[in-house]
């Protein structure tokens, strides 16, 4: 028989086993370590005494009961298994690790009342806590199953008893869960939630001290789901909570929820509970409860039953909620008269940039837009597109952009970001497919309801858009005037309203981002159509032969003009991205031409050497 101290160290032998049945018969150990460090203990009396000792004891009668548990564990242990273990230091080693930690972390010492650290805190014995995280105890004290969620979840508090009182109960637990943070725990662990995507500590906690406790800690009012946050998941499930069929005091959860709405976290819109208020609210039942919510909750206009909204031209931009967990906009009743665009695109080109954690290259979609008759709702559709995106937004002088709706999927690569839109347009995010009607007639939205765009059935009609390569204009098509009336490109970085940041990529730049960078340190200005008008006018004034002139009269949202006796041309340009640049006929070109073309010209010097192009010349695919 080993002794306890000849256990808690490694045993020692010289003999060897095959390295098969070493793993393997370390896989069966461990699974009955498992099971014999919580069964076989001594019953339920034991279980008392360690769960006791957890509570209120000292550290050592805690370092007593791991040498007795450990003890047992190797007692119960089949005869073939011991024999594997002492045929490795390493071997028993593991034993000893995996044994230590089911004590220390393992559930239900107390017939099924919960792990240790739990025991420890209601306790606030301190030392304890400190003593369980000191020997390898998980410090957020997950628990493992179906339900693996934290003790912050889980919510245990010291309650007064002889020897403690109420405030000093008080002080150990906040003290508690500062250490358990200090050591490393995660006070943010969020569990997946069957309604509200995700739950943390805000959720699980009931009482008003635990909750203005975990508020106090920092815990967040949106756990995470994915790479965002799950919008104010645990007021929306306390809000859920309140109303008929639900367990649990109402004035109490009532009182939960004016808690965590303090402060301006009270908007709900967009969320998953919102979409379901307003058919709570129309039911006898809830039509009292939804009186007491009206005062606390941030919802869209229309959701509060008997509440009426002015029509209006244009919304603000905090019409939109920032993001949305449902495809719902009771907004959209409240516009005065506006055109819905959906617009797709699955390509987009390169640019050089990259979001700020994302390694790949975002790509860049060009959208003119050109509506003049009626105000329009752009519905920007980039749902299965895991590349990061820009989209990049033109408009004519008489376009009226109301409002962005993005739908796209919430993955950690597919990163979004919009340019080119004014400080005041109301803008707002989607996770889910927009149901849309294409065969109906007037291509109007699907039929009504809580999962639809238009819930309150106003029939919006909308027009679809879609291109695989190039740009997209939405709306009529350009005429002269309206496309001498275009904005400008919004240059990257200097948009009012990117929905995420995003800064230039690693290494140098290709393509237009790096045109745009030319542009901004001096090195190229814009061109527009005066520009081709000047270089014409000067080719006809010339007596050579003015060969290789332009096909066309070439587009200017991609022009430049360069006055320098250099043009180092970037990488990267070709296709969409290939630009038109006037320059002097003097001009080195170095670097990599692409697509681009190059009108000569924009001087009066006669050209001294046979090898610099003439006055004139156009080289490239426009020409």
């Amino acid at each position: 028989m080993l002794s306890i101290r000849s256990i808690l160290r490694p045993a020692h032998s010289s003999r060897r086993v095959s390295i098969v049945r070493l793993v393997g018969g370390l896989f069966a150990l461990l699974m009955a370590g498992s099971a014999h460090a919580i069964g076989d203990s001594g019953g339920c009396a034991m279980n008392r005494a360690l769960i006791d000792a957890a509570a209120t004891g000292p550290a050592s009668a805690m370092h007593a009961h791991l040498a007795s548990h450990m003890a047992r564990a190797w007692k119960n242990l089949e005869p073939a298994m011991r024999t594997v273990l002492e045929s490795s230091p390493r071997a028993i080693q593991e034993w000893q690790s995996a044994t230590r930690k089911t004590f220390l972390n393992g559930s239900d010492f107390g017939c099924g009342e919960g792990k240790l650290l739990d025991h420890a805190i209601r306790g606030g014995n301190i030392d304890v806590v400190k003593w369980l995280v000191d020997e390898g105890a998980d410090p957020s004290g997950m628990r493992d199953g179906l339900s693996p969620d934290s003790v912050f979840f889980r919510c245990p508090e010291a309650f007064a008893r002889p020897g403690l009182t109420e405030a000093e109960a008080t002080q150990r637990t906040e003290a508690i869960y500062r250490l358990l943070i200090d050591r490393g725990a995660d006070k943010n662990r969020s569990v997946s939630h069957s309604q509200f995507q995700a739950a943390n500590a805000l959720t699980g906690c009931s009482s008003e001290r635990m909750l203005r406790l975990m508020l106090q800690l920092g815990v967040d009012r949106s756990p995470q789901f994915g790479d965002l946050p799950a919008l104010h998941a645990p007021l929306q499930e306390a809000v859920w909570s309140f109303f008929p069929g639900s367990r649990g005091n109402p004035e109490k959860i009532l009182d939960k929820i004016r808690l965590l709405a303090e402060g301006g976290h009270n908007d709900l819109r967009g969320t998953v509970i919102e979409q379901r208020l307003h058919e709570l609210c129309l039911r006898p039942a809830g039509e009292e409860r939804c009186r007491k919510l009206q005062p606390v909750l941030k919802v869209s206009p229309g959701i509060w039953p008997g509440t009426l909204q002015t029509p209006i031209s244009r919304p603000g931009p905090a019409a939109f909620a920032p993001r949305r967990e449902v495809c719902s906009f009771p907004e959209i009743q409240f516009i005065d008269d506006l055109e819905l665009a959906v617009v797709s695109h699955t390509g987009g080109e390169p640019t050089g940039l990259a979001f700020k954690g994302v390694p790949d290259e975002a790509k860049v979609v060009e959208l003119i837009v050109n509506a003049p008759k009626r105000p329009v709702l752009l519905l920007l559709n980039s749902t299965g597109i895991k590349a990061p995106r820009i989209w990049s937004i033109r408009r004519t002088a008489s376009t009226r952009i109301v409002g962005v709706i993005l739908q796209r999927d919430f993955k950690p690569g597919a990163r979004t970001a919009v340019l080119g839109l004014d400080p005041d347009t109301a803008i707002a995010q989607v996770r889910c497919d927009i149901p849309l009607d294409e065969a109906g007639p007037g291509r109007q939205l699907a039929t009504p309801g809580p999962g639809s765009l238009d819930p309150f059935g106003r029939g919006l009609p909308f027009t679809s858009y879609f291109a695989r390569t190039g740009a997209i204009t939405v709306g009529d098509p350009l005429t002269p005037k309206a496309r001498s009336s275009l904005s400008l490109s919004p240059e990257a970085g200097s948009s009012p309203l990117p929905l995420e940041p995003y800064a230039a990529a690693a290494g140098p730049l290709t393509g237009r981002a790096a045109l745009e960078a030319m542009v901004a340190n001096g090195s190229l200005s814009r061109a527009d159509v005066d520009t081709f008008i000047s270089w014409m006018g000067a080719v006809r004034r010339r007596p050579w032969p003015r060969n290789g002139l332009p096909k066309t009269v070439p587009a200017f949202w991609n022009a430049y003009v360069n006055k320098k006796d250099e043009l180092r041309l970037p990488a990267g340009l070709r296709g969409a991205d290939a630009p038109i640049i006037f320059t002097p006929a003097q001009t080195t070109i170095k670097g990599d031409i692409g697509d681009t073309t190059l009108f000569f010209g924009h001087d009066t010097n006669e050209p001294s050497n046979a090898n610099v192009p003439r006055l004139g010349t156009c080289i490239g695919p426009r020409c």
